[in-house]
């Protein structure tokens, strides 16, 4: 019995089937063709996107240099005081340019870099105009450093100085002497109490001084702000504060000259104390 079952067993294990190593490679298939799979579908890609990259360079190329997109038509937008001829002269674009090949980016930092332009935008509008839309610096004053007021330089509402003063520049703004000082931060100080006194000078209902005349302010950091060479006096003093009220004396004063008919001309007007008004009279 012990025999027969090990014979028996012995049978079934004769007949136990095997499973073929997948490890081994068929040594019928060549290394030289398995790489060539490899690397046939990245030579197709590297060639598709070489026909891709070709075609849109000739795109590029037909589009930039047709005549269809030619610029036929410049439009300009927010120029009040600089010609439109200065403009063109300054973006510099040569004649039958195409819309499509221009740099934007170069046509609009050519326009800022005018002295009288703040800001500008260049759009295309095709397919052959072009549409500038610039804001021009806004001058407020006229600052000079030294009292001889051979070098001045524009400034705007919140003291940016953007050019200097030229022979060809309007004259009719206030110009403020003893301005840019060194120190930031006290020419700051001194710009905003300037801007203040000459806003309550210049403002309603009854102005001292026009907008469009030119009068000095000289700052003087010992002895605060004042007017010279006015219609009102050769000097006034205003100090360093009480703005409101000092030129509210000021009208005062002029308009108790004006009832009581006194017309002789005066040299100083001392408004620097909140308690009296000095008057010094011209001399004869």
């Amino acid at each position: 019995m012990k025999t027969r079952r090990a014979e028996g067993i012995s049978g079934k294990k004769g007949h136990k089937k095997t499973k073929p190593n997948r490890r081994v490679k068929d040594p019928a298939v060549s290394p030289l063709r398995l790489g060539t799979k490899k690397i046939f579908p990245w030579v197709w890609r590297s060639a598709a996107l070489l026909v891709l990259s070709l075609v849109m360079i000739f795109i590029h190329d037909t589009l930039t240099q047709s005549a269809f997109f030619e610029i036929r038509d410049i439009r300009i937008k927010g120029n009040e005081g600089i010609e439109q001829a200065a403009i063109l002269e300054q973006i510099a674009i040569p004649e039958n340019s195409n819309l499509l090949s221009l740099n934007l980016r170069l046509v609009r930092l050519r326009l800022e870099s005018h002295p009288w332009i703040h800001r500008a935008a260049v759009n295309r509008k095709l397919p052959g105009s072009l549409e500038i839309e610039i804001r021009e610096e806004e001058p407020f004053a006229m600052l000079s450093p030294t009292p001889d007021r051979r070098t001045a330089f524009w400034a705007d509402s919140t003291g940016r100085i953007f050019k200097e003063v030229t022979e060809e520049d309007p004259k009719n703004y206030p110009a403020i002497m003893g301005l840019p000082l060194a120190d930031t931060k006290e020419n700051a100080l001194w710009f905003g109490r300037a801007k203040s006194l000459l806003s309550l000078l210049q403002g309603p209902p009854h102005p001292l001084l026009e907008k469009d005349t030119t009068f000095f302010l000289w700052v003087d950091p010992d002895m605060g702000l004042g007017l010279a060479d006015t219609e009102m006096a050769s000097q006034i003093f205003f100090g360093f504060s009480d703005y409101a009220a000092k030129t509210r004396r000021l009208r005062i004063l002029l308009q108790y000259r004006k009832v009581q008919d006194q017309t002789e001309s005066m040299d100083t007007i001392d408004l620097v104390r909140p308690d009296r008004v000095v008057v010094i009279p011209a001399a004869a």
